[in-house]
């Protein structure tokens, strides 16, 4: 079996307005394992994101633990990478795009980053950006191409953990099922390990090993993508394939 690489268990968050409180997410736990695409899945506000972003160390949870695990002992830290939903808001309008791209490694090895251009040229080739490409502005590429550019700078100081939060949903459909085909091809190459969050159970068929089914910030159920979808437990996963 698959080691286990990250463990979830009972997060909770709350969140406060002037009249009421807000259970945003209500004990959630699951399983993330080396070198396999989990997913989670739900409607828009079922608590997707509050959740990365928990895992993410963005925001602070009110309950839960997650543990890193390496070779089946606690570990304090994973290196993480992240693909957000909208890729314009990933990239400095400024910087020019192999720049951007280097920036983790600036950041870990403390190095300027021309030092890195063979990697950025590299990962550039890996995810469909010439070298002509990179040396332009955000501005002057598509949004599947910007998109390309953020995964790369995601990827390209080998991430233990890549989190993609609606990775393609800002795009159009055309360019949806490259960036989609990309991930798979990365994912099985690299064999990344992999949180991929939506709401398209189309997508989560195709990408995923594991699924998580959330609704109103509670785990309604979970498990292999080819098991649960072949035979949902509950109702609420049966409407969502249902609606497919």
């Amino acid at each position: 079996m698959t080691d286990i690489m990250l463990k979830v268990e009972n997060i909770r968050k709350v969140f406060w307005t002037k009249s009421k409180k807000i259970n945003v997410l209500e004990g959630i736990s699951f399983n993330i394992r080396k070198g396999e695409c989990t997913a989670l899945i739900g409607e828009s506000g079922c608590g997707k994101t509050t959740l990365a972003r928990i895992i993410l160390g963005l925001i602070t949870s009110d309950g839960g633990t997650i543990s890193v695990l390496k070779g089946g002992n606690n570990k304090s830290k994973l290196r993480l990478g992240v693909v957000f939903q909208n890729p314009w808001e990933g990239m400095n309008p400024r910087t020019r795009i192999w720049k951007s791209i280097a920036e983790p490694l600036t950041i870990s090895k403390k190095k300027p980053e021309h030092k890195f251009k063979t990697e950025v040229f590299k990962i550039a080739r890996q995810v469909g950006l010439s070298h002509d490409l990179i040396q332009r502005f955000p501005y002057e590429l598509s949004g599947g191409q910007v998109q390309r550019a953020v995964i790369a700078r995601a990827i390209i100081d080998k991430p233990e953990l890549l989190i993609m939060d609606e990775p393609t949903s800002a795009l159009d459909i055309s360019t949806q099922s490259q960036i989609i085909n990309l991930l798979v091809n990365l994912q099985t190459t690299m064999s990344l390990t992999c949180l991929f969050i939506s709401h398209d159970i189309s997508l989560v068929r195709y990408i995923a090993h594991n699924v998580v089914i959330m609704k109103d910030g509670k785990c309604i159920e979970k498990g292999d993508v080819s098991d649960l979808f072949l035979s949902p437990k509950h109702d609420y996963t049966r409407e969502l394939l249902n609606a497919t």
